[in-house]
């Protein structure tokens, strides 16, 4: 017992030396961006104020010099103008550079790899039909997912009221895993802060279908621009990832196997093809020397 515990407590501190030093690499991911946001920051603020300086400065000169002077003092204003765009001639793109994004890398939850983009035409005619609607294969590490989506709700709510979207493992050998979907709906605008997006798990455990039965108002489709009126369409993005890379390397490893097994079938069954060939290409060699020495038998006879 006191062995188990202690292999138990093992574990728990190697795991938490690992998490410790990948949150010191976020630390530093964090501290490196906000550097980089903190001197545009300050370069744009410097060019705001002397531009600003300059604005007030010209403005009294206008206000408290006559028209004769102010004719005088043209020159002079126009070479503050020209100096300060000298100082700073970097377009506004150089200045504020790449943007910086804002999500960082995981060193434990693997990114989303595979997904696919779901296009529902004739909305309202399936609306009325009231069957699920399913789209197109997500095969990731020899899996296969799909959504199944009930324009009209399921019949477990209230029908008429929500949009209902399942995710469906319908293919693919894999050991009992729990997966995480993220299931988008697309904003007619392809303004992509405007989506709508709800994430799930998929436990194996549990079987069948895994989702949301109320995933979006219907009435919030047409009121909030995701369904296109023009076409009669709605637009989905699926995607499903591993929890870990833990587990993304035991399914990658499990899917090379497989496919190596099939590999290894596909070599036999080609030599024994060949060797059939090599065969029939024997038979038909000796079919033919017989044909021909039967043939010459009957011409020498028919002659004699």
């Amino acid at each position: 017992m006191n062995d188990i515990k202690m292999a138990k407590d093992n574990c728990v501190r190697e795991i938490r030396q690992t998490v410790d030093v990948m949150i010191k690499i976020l630390d530093d991911q964090m501290q490196e961006k906000h550097c980089t946001l903190r001197k545009r920051k300050h370069k744009l603020t410097q060019e705001t104020v002397l531009r600003e300086a300059l604005l007030s400065k010209t403005g009294n000169i206008i206000m408290n010099s006559s028209k004769v002077e102010l004719v005088a003092k043209t020159n002079d204003i126009l070479g503050m103008f020209i100096a300060i765009a000298n100082d700073y001639q970097e377009p506004m793109a150089t200045v504020c550079g790449t943007p910086i994004p804002a999500d960082f890398n995981s060193e434990l939850v693997p990114a989303y790899e595979s997904s696919i983009t779901f296009v529902m035409v004739g909305f309202r005619a399936l609306r009325k039909k009231g069957d699920p609607v399913y789209s197109p294969p997500l095969n990731t590490e020899g899996l296969s997912w799909r959504l199944k989506v009930y324009p009209e709700g399921d019949r477990i709510i209230e029908l008429g009221s929500h949009l209902c979207v399942y995710v469906e493992l319908t293919s693919g050998l894999t050991e009992a895993y729990k997966y995480e979907y993220r299931v988008e709906l697309l904003h007619n605008s392809d303004d992509s802060i405007r989506n709508y997006a709800q994430i799930g798990i998929y436990d194996l455990h549990a079987g069948g279908l895994s989702g949301f039965n109320r995933f979006i108002s219907l009435d919030v489709l047409e009121s909030d621009g995701f369904l296109d009126r023009s076409s009669d369409t709605l637009r989905f993005r699926f995607q499903v990832r591993h929890l870990t890379y833990s587990q993304l390397c035991r399914e990658q490893h499990r899917y090379i196997e497989i496919l190596e097994t099939r590999e290894t079938q596909n070599a036999k069954y080609y030599d024994k093809i060949k060797s059939g060939m090599k065969w029939c290409g024997i038979t038909a060699i000796v079919l033919f020397v017989m044909y021909k020495t039967v043939y010459r038998l009957k011409f020498i006879k028919v002659n004699a």
